[in-house]
């Protein structure tokens, strides 16, 4: 299994929170490894990458939700996804030629 992060070993922690057994050790990890995610630079590289994600992620909505607001544009989305699943466009072509509409 690869490490979490360079530079970290995911230990085995028992515990329980019926019996309250291994919390406070099973947090200490958790601090510990914050800390080494903070000082290598790692924890501020996966917020850059989350936030650019969540950037695209509104993008990829955003043109759905235009192509899906205009009634025409709605219909050639509909032709599209169509001839897709028919195989009678690559999903590419297809891809490719709605969004040649859009410009």
């Amino acid at each position: 299994m690869q490490p979490s992060a360079p530079g970290w070993t995911t230990p085995v922690i028992p515990c329980s929170g019926l019996k309250n057994e291994g919390i406070r050790e099973f947090w200490q990890q958790v601090k510990k490894f914050q800390h080494l995610l903070a000082d290598s630079g790692e924890l501020q590289n996966r917020r850059q990458r989350q936030a650019v994600d969540w950037f695209w992620s509104i993008i990829d909505n955003g043109l759905r939700q235009l192509l899906e607001r205009n009634r025409e544009q709605k219909q050639r989305l509909r032709a599209a996804v169509e001839s897709v699943a028919t195989g009678a466009s690559s999903p590419v072509s297809a891809a490719h030629a709605l969004l040649d509409q859009l410009t």
